[in-house]
């Protein structure tokens, strides 16, 4: 039976996985998932954080379960951290023990995905910016904000842009005709921890 081994189990790589098991040929398919969640809607994780969607669960489209009880051997907390091609062989660790062991396939799917990029802005790293990527990322930002009296100065909309000096603009109208804003306010972090300080045009 042809081995057909996944690397991501998000919605790239489970959609893959869905079409080879749609084949004449018989397949062994195994997938291998660093997190614990499968097939979920990561252009939700804002709404999850902003309370539109009440439960981080609603994002999941498929759960690993449901994936084992369709055939396919999928192993979360399993990131593989080596690949060699000419050995056709997957190095993979355990998240939780990081014991490594060495998987064999036929075909080989990387379906990773993107790693997020943190742009070089002012204090970027101070005490209280987030950036989510991942579920648990959403739902370790909404416990933090849960947790703490709200803050936010204004709230966030098409009205807001981020300049490269790490400076963040709120406007009240854009004229077309003028080419201008008005009701501009710029919004610079503070140097300590996570508080903006504005300056009003």
């Amino acid at each position: 039976m042809t081995r057909f081994v996944v690397i991501g189990g998000d919605a790239a790589g489970m959609s893959a996985a869905a079409q080879a098991t749609r084949g004449v040929e018989a397949v062994e398919l195994v997938v291998f998932e660093r997190g614990q969640f499968t097939s979920y809607a990561a252009c939700g994780l804002p709404y999850f954080v902003g309370g539109l969607v009440g439960d981080a669960d609603r994002l999941v489209a498929r759960s690993p379960e449901e994936h084992r009880r369709r055939g396919v051997d999928v192993r979360t907390g399993h990131e593989v951290v080596a690949i060699h091609p000419a050995e056709q062989v997957v190095e993979v660790r355990v998240v939780e023990t990081g014991a490594v062991s060495r998987e064999p396939y036929d075909h080989l799917l990387i379906a990773t995905g993107a790693s997020p990029i943190r742009p070089p802005f002012p204090n970027i790293d101070a005490k209280g910016v987030r950036g989510i990527h991942v579920i648990p990322d959403a739902v370790a930002l909404d416990d933090q904000i849960r947790n703490r009296p709200p803050r936010t100065r204004n709230p966030l909309n098409r009205r807001w842009i981020v300049g490269r000096d790490g400076s963040i603009y709120h406007y009240g109208y854009f004229d077309p005709r003028l080419n201008a804003l008005t009701g501009l306010s710029v919004y610079r972090p503070a140097a300590e921890g996570w508080r903006l300080e504005s300056q009003t045009f």
